[in-house]
């Protein structure tokens, strides 16, 4: 038999109404999905740069404890001076031997962190951070972990003690914010 029998060929394509409504059911799915996604990918950005920064500040009071030194934590864009006026920059590990704020000859470096990655930023104190040999910090630290975008569900902080613990904020009473210690919600500015 053939086409002209009554017999159609199967299709093999689609029509141009067919692929336009399938775009824009696609672009509606994508629509509600992207702003989500977004979110989601912010907040394991925050919660990686937490667990990162927790670890080092950890890692600076062991060291300090099992070398006997002052060990100084520090953003630096040289890896030679502190600069705490932006904890966005690489950080640095060093034994501050004589507390002078830079690593000298003779201080080694002990261990480097990378810049903040694009999307989260850092603020820290306005000092060095030292751990001294039995693990105490000098005064206690705050350093806050939030998202470049105003979202203050995803703001951040560490807490060190003057024993030297390093612990996260918390949202306690369950708003969805992360709290100080005083009950104040965390406010990156």
């Amino acid at each position: 038999m053939t086409a002209k029998q009554g017999f159609a060929r199967p299709q093999l394509g689609l029509t141009l109404v067919e692929i336009l409504i399938g775009l824009a059911l696609l672009s509606i799915v994508f629509g509600f999905a992207a702003p989500s996604a977004v979110s989601i990918i912010d907040k394991h950005r925050i919660t990686a740069q937490v667990n990162y920064m927790s670890s080092v500040l950890q890692y600076t009071r062991h060291h300090a404890v099992d070398q006997h030194i002052i060990a100084a934590l520090c953003p630096s864009d040289d890896l030679r001076t502190c600069n705490v006026n932006d904890w966005n920059l690489p950080k640095m590990l060093f034994a501050d031997h004589n507390h002078n704020g830079m690593r000298d000859q003779n201080e080694a470096l002990i261990h480097a962190t990378p810049k903040m990655p694009s999307g989260v930023f850092m603020r820290g104190p306005n000092k060095i951070v030292r751990f001294y040999e039995d693990g105490t910090i000098g005064t206690p630290t705050t350093i806050l972990i939030c998202p470049q975008r105003a979202q203050q569900t995803l703001n951040r902080a560490l807490f060190i003690s003057l024993q030297g613990r390093v612990r996260p904020s918390q949202d306690t009473n369950q708003d969805e914010i992360h709290e100080r210690g005083n009950k104040q919600a965390l406010v990156c500015v």
